[in-house]
């Protein structure tokens, strides 16, 4: 604990990959410990395990807590009464779905830049006042570098009079050049921060991802948590590659599925995105069904006992719930046995081991990817 009571925030490496950016620890916010690297459980994914009936709940050290902003609805929440209790109590409730747990907030931004901060000043208060254990500082949905440098100072300051210890968690978006992404990275490290949020805006942003590699070479206690985490990897044509299990090779610690917007149509079951442990890849129910027939062999609680037809049986909304449990579970459980290797053979030789990862290794691995 700090000086004030709060919880501080520390990483213990206990290996490093010679492969990759990949190296295993254990992340420590208070008295939770999280495994390293790890995929941390998002407030829908957790709602949709309850959805889902299972027999015993969803489970992490630690929730992403996630919310929606439009211009309206932040404009409302910072600067009118009732909009604000009615803003902070859903957020409160969200933040208790897991008790013991620690929590992270997501605020995610459609179309929302900050004029002043005042936005800022109460999300970060609204943060302090629910006890979460490290505070992020957003700034907008796609600020500058001078933007990120502006919140994060300016945080700093606020904390400083409130005194308040909990760990600042600066929100950085993708750079268009690794220069620029390595010079953010480095004022904040210079400016004492204990990590970043790196938010991926559902992409994969390459050269932002090699700064990070970079870093974290330098600096293997700094805390790199990537936000935003899209089902695929988009690099270098159509791949079937999860983008999630593959993050760890450039030293990302942690990372969450990412919160999207409701869609204009209903979701349609035959579309979804389902994690695929056997290769590392990520399909829809007929691509599965044509790479792997109908035979489901992974053992989380979702699939156990299951064909493929019998997991897509459900309405559409309900495969939803279900793929999302599944995708947490069976990463998860593919994380702790690619964890193994770290320090061992490499985790690059456990992407190579396989199908869907293979093809992205070959590609980034060659000269023109740098």
């Amino acid at each position: 604990m700090g000086p004030w009571g709060r919880a501080i925030l520390s990483i213990k490496v206990s290996g490093s990959d010679e492969t990759s950016g990949a190296h295993t620890g254990r992340l420590e916010i208070g008295r939770r410990r999280i495994e390293l690297p790890g995929r941390l459980l998002t407030s829908s994914e957790f709602r949709s395990g309850k959805a889902a009936k299972l027999a015993e709940p969803l489970e992490s050290p630690l929730l992403i807590v996630g919310k929606l902003f439009t211009p309206d609805h932040l404009k409302a929440a910072t600067s009118a009464e009732a909009a604000w209790q009615r803003f902070s109590a859903s957020v409160a409730a969200t933040a208790r779905l897991m008790p013991g747990a620690a929590r992270l907030f997501q605020p995610e931004f459609l179309s929302v830049e900050f004029e002043d901060v005042e936005p800022l000043r109460a999300l970060l208060d609204l943060q302090h006042l629910l006890s979460f254990d490290a505070i992020t500082v957003p700034y907008g949905e796609a600020p500058s570098s001078e933007d990120v440098l502006t919140a994060y100072d300016f945080a700093r300051s606020w904390a400083k009079k409130r005194r308040i210890d909990a760990a600042l968690l600066p929100v950085v978006p993708p750079q268009e050049r690794r220069e620029d992404a390595a010079a953010l990275l480095a004022a904040l490290v210079k400016r004492g921060a204990d990590g970043i949020g790196l938010d991926l805006d559902g992409g994969f942003p390459y050269h932002t991802l090699r700064a990070v590699e970079a870093l974290k070479e330098r600096h293997p206690e700094f805390w790199i948590h990537a936000f935003q985490v899209p089902p695929k990897v988009r690099f270098g044509g159509r791949l079937a590659t999860s983008e999630g299990i593959i993050l760890p090779y450039f030293g990302v610690d942690t990372f969450s599925r990412w919160l999207r917007p409701p869609p204009p149509a209903p979701v349609v079951k035959d579309k979804i995105n389902v994690f695929d442990p056997r290769g590392w890849g990520v399909f829809r129910w007929h691509e599965q069904e044509k790479e792997y027939g109908s035979k489901l062999t992974c053992r989380c609680p979702v699939c156990k006992g299951k064909d493929l037809d019998g997991f897509f049986e459900p309405d559409d909304r309900a495969v939803l719930d279900l793929a999302k449990v599944h995708d947490h579970l069976s990463m998860d459980a593919e994380l702790a046995l690619a964890r193994k290797r770290i320090g061992d053979d490499g985790y690059a030789a456990a992407m190579a081991d396989h199908k869907f990862a293979r093809p992205f290794l070959e590609r980034v691995s060659r000269p023109e990817a740098e």
